[in-house]
């Protein structure tokens, strides 16, 4: 496994946007952006052994970041999904969001979580090959309380997402969520509970069904 860490150009506003790339002697390639902790490109070996590249993106930042980007990759939040009339309730209080998508508020908002450029760490040494994205979204950034801490961490090509939220819609279900925040949140599904238990319920048994530790050496197309 190699690490390879090279600059992928600028945003609009001059923030320079590093590319991070995992590659194994089998032929797979992962490229990670700064930006957004995106996966802008996955190279897979095919039956005869030509790697492709598998996943939709843009060739620099400014793709990213523009009205033909689908959210291609990226980690999105703080909230997936939309938030009706972008607008919810927490212990009696109702937050006012950003709305992004007509009165509604969609992935996080028009700083969400996809639009920044994330601090990354990566190192390569005899124990494995590591890149460990960061970002602190400060109190009120698109109208959410708390100042989060969302990051994840790849390693040898597993990614691991810590344990960081106790959803207060589901009470006691933990799952896990690439951010960390330190004022009470809550996760809003299509703004109905009974929604988000639906939700709750098939993930658990996704989970329970679904091996996800793979071998990157034994990763090819069909």
């Amino acid at each position: 496994m190699n690490l390879e860490r090279r600059d992928f150009g600028t945003t609009p506003d001059g923030a320079s946007v590093e590319l991070i790339e995992f590659a194994t002697d089998a032929g797979l390639r992962v490229r990670l952006a700064s930006l957004g902790a995106t996966l802008v490109g996955l190279d897979l070996p095919d039956r005869h052994g030509e790697a492709k590249d598998v996943v939709l993106g843009f060739d620099d930042p400014r793709g990213y970041l523009g009205p033909g980007n689908q959210h291609f990759g990226c980690t999105t939040g703080r909230v997936a999904n939309r938030i009706a009339d972008a607008r919810f309730e927490l212990d009696g209080k109702t937050w006012e969001l950003d709305a992004n998508l007509r009165q509604h508020h969609l992935h996080g908002g028009r700083h969400g979580l996809h639009t920044v450029v994330w601090n990354v760490e990566a190192s390569e040494d005899a124990s494995g090959v590591r890149a460990r994205f960061t970002h602190e979204s400060p109190d009120g950034t698109s109208g959410y309380p708390g100042n989060g801490e969302p990051r994840f961490q790849v390693v040898d090509l597993v990614l691991n997402a810590p344990v960081t939220h106790e959803s207060q819609i589901c009470g006691t279900f933990r799952y896990e969520n690439p951010r960390l925040i330190d004022a009470p949140d809550v996760d809003v599904v299509g703004g109905k509970e009974h929604r988000q238990r639906v939700v709750v319920r098939r993930v658990r048994r996704f989970l329970s069904e679904k091996e996800y530790t793979f071998k990157a050496d034994q990763v090819s197309m069909l």
